[in-house]
C-alpha cells in the first residue's frame, strides 16, 4: 500500500503556505502567540521574507494590530473595567498586608 505523498515542485511558497495556515488557525484568537508576533518583528526589521508579500497580507494585517492601541469606545470599556478591578485587588490586598501578618482578616473591609 503507498501512501500519497504531497508534491513539492517549484511554485510551492513555504513562507506563504504557514501564514495561510497560522492566519486560518489563529484569526478567531484575541492574542495571537508571543512567538508569532517575535517573527513577525523579526522579519519587519530584517529580511522581510514575507511580510510585504501580498499573498502573506490577512496574516500581516492581523499582526499589524498588536502594536496599535485598540480605540473603540467598546475596548476602552473593558479596559477601564479591567483597571478598576486591578485597583480594587491591589488595595485590598495592601489592606491585608497593611493589616499585619497576624492572619486576621478584618471583616469590615469591603472587598466590592
Amino acid at each position: 500500500s503507498s501512501s500519497p505523498q504531497l508534491a513539492v515542485g517549484d511554485d510551492f511558497d513555504a513562507p506563504v503556505y504557514a501564514a495561510t495556515v497560522l492566519y486560518a488557525a489563529l484569526s478567531h484568537l484575541d492574542h495571537w502567540p508571543a512567538d508569532l508576533v517575535k517573527a513577525y518583528g523579526e522579519d519587519c526589521f530584517g529580511p522581510r521574507m514575507w511580510v510585504d508579500d501580498e499573498a502573506c497580507s490577512l496574516l500581516v494585517q492581523n499582526l499589524a494590530l498588536t502594536h496599535c492601541p485598540d480605540s473603540s469606545a467598546e475596548a476602552d470599556k473593558v479596559n477601564s473595567a479591567v483597571l478598576n478591578d486591578a485597583r480594587r485587588y491591589a488595595d485590598y490586598y495592601s489592606h491585608l498586608i497593611n493589616s499585619g501578618a497576624s492572619g486576621d482578616e478584618d471583616s469590615s473591609y469591603n472587598k466590592s
